[in-house]
Parts: C-alpha cells; sequence; structure tokens
C-alpha cells in the first residue's frame, strides 16, 4: 500500500476508515479533526466494475 503521508506521532490521534466496495476495498486514513470523517465524506463504488480500487 502507498504511503498516506499522514505520521503518526505520541498523542496525535488518527482515524482510519476502511470501507468495503463492490469495486474494492477502500482504505483512508486522517489525522484527527474538529469534525468526524463520516460528517464530512461519504463513499460509493461507480457504476463500472471495470473502474474498481487496486490495492
Amino acid at each position: 500500500m502507498q504511503s498516506t503521508g499522514i505520521e503518526e506521532s505520541p498523542g496525535v490521534a488518527v482515524q482510519i476508515r476502511t470501507v468495503a466496495l463492490p469495486t474494492g476495498r477502500l482504505e483512508v486514513k486522517t489525522a484527527a479533526g474538529r469534525f468526524a470523517l463520516d460528517d464530512l465524506v461519504g463513499f460509493a463504488a461507480r457504476a463500472n466494475a471495470k473502474r474498481g480500487f487496486s490495492s
């Protein structure tokens, strides 16, 4: 898996969300912030299965 650019540091909360989609698995890693990840974004798959995510 590619580097996320978010470094884990002691005392800094990191939120990791793994979403299973029909086209593959999506993993999102974010530094904790003012808003929860689910309050900001939603996840869905494209209708075209040929354009899935690769790991």
